[in-house]
Formats: C-alpha cells, sequence, structure tokens
C-alpha cells in the first residue's frame, strides 16, 4: 500500500502496518501513529531497517518524527542519514538497534524516552555534531562503543537503571569531560575495556555511598578520577 511516497505492509488480521519504504520528496519523515485504508485504520508498529534505501533521499532527510505506535528502532534504520538533524522518538520504543544512527553528521541533539530500556552497539557512532544527549531513566543495556566518536559531546549522565555497559563506550571523544552514571551500583560489563578511552582527561561522577564500588570494577576504574555527584 503506498500513501503519498510512504509504502507499507498491511496485516489485515491483526490490523497493524509496517512502514517498509520511504520515496516522497519531503526532507521531513513523520511516520504515523495510524494509516487508514480502504475505510480501515491500521495501527504503524514497526518500520523497516532499511527505510531510505534510495541514497538520494538518504541524504536528503533533515527530520524524522517516529510515531507513538513503533515499539523499535532497527539495526542501521537511520544510518548515513548525513543531513538528518532532528529527530523525535516515540513514547512506546523499547530498543534502539546496532548502528541505528550511525554516521548522522549533523544530529545535534536527542532525547531517548524512559520507554527504551536497551541502545545497541556503535548506536550513535561518528555523529560527530551530537552535542546533547539525554538518556531516559528506564535504560539497562547500552552496547559496545555506543557513543564512539562523538566529538562535540562534553558531558552526559547515565541513569540510574543501568545495569550492563559495553566496551569503549565513548571511545574517541575527545571533548567529552564528564560523565554522570547515577546507578548505585557500578553496572558491570563483559569486557575490562577502557570505558572512557579518549585524548582528553575524564571525570566519572557517582553516588557519594558508590565510590568504592566504582573504583575497584572493570571499566568504570579507567577513568581518569572519580568523583561524589555533590562534589
Amino acid at each position: 500500500v503506498e500513501i503519498k511516497g510512504y509504502h507499507y505492509n498491511i496485516n489485515k488480521e491483526e490490523k497493524v502496518a509496517t512502514l517498509m519504504r520511504y520515496t516522497g520528496s519531503s526532507s521531513s519523515v513523520v511516520i504515523p501513529n495510524s494509516i487508514t485504508y480502504e475505510e480501515v485504520e491500521y495501527s504503524v508498529t514497526a518500520f523497516h531497517a532499511r527505510l531510505f534505501r534510495d541514497t538520494k533521499v538518504k541524504n536528503r532527510i533533515k527530520k524524522v518524527s517516529i510515531g507513538d505506535a513503533v515499539t523499535s528502532i532497527g539495526d542501521y534504520s537511520f544510518e548515513g542519514c548525513s543531513s538528518l538533524v532532528s529527530i523525535t522518538i516515540g513514547k512506546s520504543v523499547s530498543s534502539i538497534g546496532s548502528s541505528a544512527f550511525s554516521g548522522c553528521l549533523n544530529l545535534t541533539s536527542i532525547i531517548i524516552p524512559n520507554s527504551v530500556t536497551a541502545i545497541g552497539s556503535y548506536a550513535f557512532e561518528d555523529c560527530k555534531s551530537l552535542s546533547s544527549i539525554t538518556i531516559g531513566n528506564n535504560v539497562k543495556i547500552i552496547g559496545n562503543k555506543a557513543f564512539n566518536y562523538c566529538l562535540s559531546l562534553k558531558a552526559i549522565t547515565l541513569p540510574k537503571s543501568l545495569a550492563t555497559i559495553g566496551d569503549d563506550v565513548f571511545w574517541g571523544c575527545n571533548n567529552l569531560k564528564s560523565v554522570t552514571c547515577l546507578a548505585e551500583k557500578a553496572p558491570v560489563s563483559d569486557s575490562p575495556a577502557n570505558v572512557s578511552k579518549s585524548k582528553n582527561k575524564i571525570t566519572l561522577f557517582v553516588p557519594s555511598i558508590s565510590i568504592d564500588n566504582y573504583k575497584g570494577k572493570d571499566p568504570w576504574k579507567s577513568f581518569d578520577s572519580i568523583m561524589s555527584i555533590t562534589e
């Protein structure tokens, strides 16, 4: 089903639709909460990971709004959308896939809603203009190198809910000066690799009762200094 450049697969039994491809001319893409086809309403619960297959379309997209019925952002969904400057994530998205926003060179800020529990590996790799990241308070997992080479990032706060963190999450974030982790128990990692490796010194701020816990755990002990949030 094609509606103004939006191509959908519909499931008539479950009354849901998946956005498969966008071929429209607008630089702004809106993934709606629902569509109406033959007088029947279908909830748009998903979109294809290769939504922007056409390179010309991919390079033109500047703004994307994801509807509140969508439940996940798949691997590579917006990879290489170099003109993307604004993304609004719907309130039902629970996961952000690997490399989902990798190479979005002009994306400057993002708000990850409270519905999200997992951020995949390389999710925001090479988002060189990304200077503001707000992570919702239910994220439990952050994958390997999730914020790799976010060169404009100077500070970030990780939520209290965080339980697992990958290796080299801030690799190459050469302007990052502080990381605040609100989790009272140091999130675990499968790898002892340096979570903060970059050219500059980074201070880790944690709850005052948790300093010794962080200082004794990989990968957190690799930070240049660990201080109380209240200091």
